[in-house]
C-alpha cells in the first residue's frame, strides 16, 4: 500500500478528516462509507446515510481526544482520512484499533512522511531542532501505516504527534 513520498512538496495539500457521525457534530460535508465495497461517497446530503456509515467532516490536525485515547493507544471513534492531492483515496481506521503515537516537538519539526505512507521499524519519519540547536533524527519504532498526524495549534513550539496503525487494521477505500 505504499503511497507517495513527495507529500511535503509545495504547496502542501492538507488531508480531510471525517469522524464517525454523532449528534454533537455539525458539518457541511459528509462521507458515506460502504465498507463491503471499499468505497466512499462525499456528499452534502446526510440523508444518503442509508447507503452506508456516515462520517462528518471536521478540521484536520487539531482534533485528538475525539478520536484517539492516548493512554490506551486505541481509536475511540471510527475515522477516515482522505488523502490529497486528488482526494480519491481514504484511510478508514475503525474504533478499537491499536494506534501508536510518536511525539515530535521542537523549535522546528520537519516531517519526512505523510498520511498513507507505509513505514518500517527504524525508518526515518522526521527531524527536530531542539532549543539547544541540536538536530535530532526521529525514527519509527514500529512498522505500519501513517494514519493521522496531529498538530498542536496552541503550542509555541512545533508540536506534532504522528500516529501509526498496524497495516492489517487500516482499510484503503476509494472516494467518489
Amino acid at each position: 500500500m505504499t503511497m507517495r513520498r513527495d507529500c511535503y512538496t509545495q504547496p502542501y495539500n492538507i488531508p480531510r478528516l471525517f469522524i464517525e457521525n454523532t449528534r454533537a457534530v455539525t458539518s457541511d460535508e459528509y462521507l458515506i462509507l460502504n465498507l463491503a465495497e471499499k468505497k466512499a461517497i462525499l456528499t452534502e446530503d446526510k440523508k444518503l446515510g442509508r447507503l452506508g456509515k456516515i462520517f462528518s467532516k471536521t478540521l484536520y490536525g487539531v482534533l485528538l481526544d475525539e478520536i484517539i485515547d492516548l493512554v490506551s493507544q486505541k481509536v475511540v471513534k471510527d475515522f477516515v482520512v482522505v488523502i490529497p492531492p486528488n482526494y480519491r483515496r481514504g484511510l478508514y481506521v475503525p474504533r478499537t484499533s491499536k494506534i501508536t503515537p510518536i511525539p515530535m516537538e521542537g523549535l522546528r519539526v520537519v516531517l519526512e512522511i505523510c498520511e498513507g505512507v507505509e513505514v518500517d521499524k527504524e525508518e526515518t519519519i522526521g527531524y527536530i531542532v531542539t532549543k539547544k540547536g541540536e538536530i535530532r533524527h526521529i525514527r519509527s519504532h514500529i512498522s505500519g501505516i501513517i494514519s493521522y498526524i496531529y498538530s498542536d495549534p496552541a503550542s509555541t513550539l512545533d508540536k506534532y504527534i504522528v500516529f501509526i496503525s498496524p497495516k492489517k487494521e487500516v482499510e484503503v477505500v476509494e472516494v467518489q
